[in-house]
C-alpha cells in the first residue's frame, strides 16, 4: 500500500443530557505521529478536567486516543540517489 500514513488523534468527547434530550459532540484537539505524546496530551487534558470546577453535571467530557489510518494524496517524491 503506497503512501498510506499513520497518526494518533487526541478527541474530546462532550455528551450532554438535559431532559429528554441527548447530544454528543466530537472535536480534535490534537494529531501526533506518535502514540506516546497522543497519550501524553490525553493525560495532561484529563488532569486539567480532574482539576477543573464542573458547572453542570449535566454535560460529561471524556478524551480518548485514535489512531487513524489513511492514504496520502500527496505523491512521494521517486527520485534515485
Amino acid at each position: 500500500m503506497d503512501n498510506v500514513l499513520v497518526k494518533f488523534v487526541v478527541l474530546k468527547i462532550e455528551e450532554q443530557t438535559i431532559s429528554d434530550s441527548y447530544k454528543a459532540t466530537v472535536d480534535v484537539v490534537g494529531s501526533f505521529n506518535n502514540l506516546e505524546d497522543a497519550n501524553k496530551c490525553k493525560t495532561a487534558k484529563d488532569t486539567l478536567l480532574e482539576i477543573s470546577p464542573k458547572d453542570y453535571d449535566w454535560c460529561k467530557t471524556q478524551y480518548k486516543v485514535q489512531q487513524i489510518f489513511f492514504k496520502s494524496f500527496v505523491q512521494a517524491d521517486k527520485k534515485s540517489a
